[in-house]
């Protein structure tokens, strides 16, 4: 995360609002708790949304997904050990692929009276509807940290 906030803050130009996205992914990624709980909601919106029609409410998603998120927290904390251990620039890539597979598969479970292709292509769009979110979410932070500072 934090090679992508240097990576951004290299190709921005001097405006406000290209200061802002910096200084606000670099407080989601020092904040990696505080990150994951803001996120939260939002995820559990988008696998609600995605897997409407399947007999489970808004709340169960939300318990589904911050387990889902403390197991992928253990994850990303074994990758971190291991690259301590062994070092590799693989390891947050392996632990984010690991992580994300593990979500499917608990969503496989989760659903497992639906139809398997689809509930894999609902997996799908969780986290497009995710991503979706996350942009709409940024732009808010923007457009809130714009307005403090005119």
């Amino acid at each position: 995360m934090n090679e992508i906030v240097l990576a951004f803050s290299d190709g921005t130009s001097d405006s406000d609002i290209n200061t802002a996205i910096p200084s606000i992914l670099n407080w989601f990624s020092s904040n990696f708790a505080y990150t994951t709980l803001l996120l939260l909601p939002p995820f559990s919106i988008a696998s609600y949304l995605s897997f409407l029609g399947l007999g489970r409410n808004y709340l169960e998603h939300f318990v589904l997904n911050a387990f889902v998120a403390g197991q992928q927290a253990i994850i990303y904390s074994i990758t971190l050990l291991l690259e301590v251990f062994i070092a590799s620039e693989h390891w947050e890539s392996i632990g984010l692929i690991v992580s994300i597979s593990y979500a499917f598969w608990m969503f496989w479970q989760f659903f497992s009276e639906g139809n398997r292709i689809l509930n894999i292509l609902r997996s799908i769009l969780t986290y497009i509807l995710y991503l979706i979110f996350c942009f709409v979410i940024l732009y808010v932070f923007l457009e809130i940290e714009g307005a403090l500072i005119n």
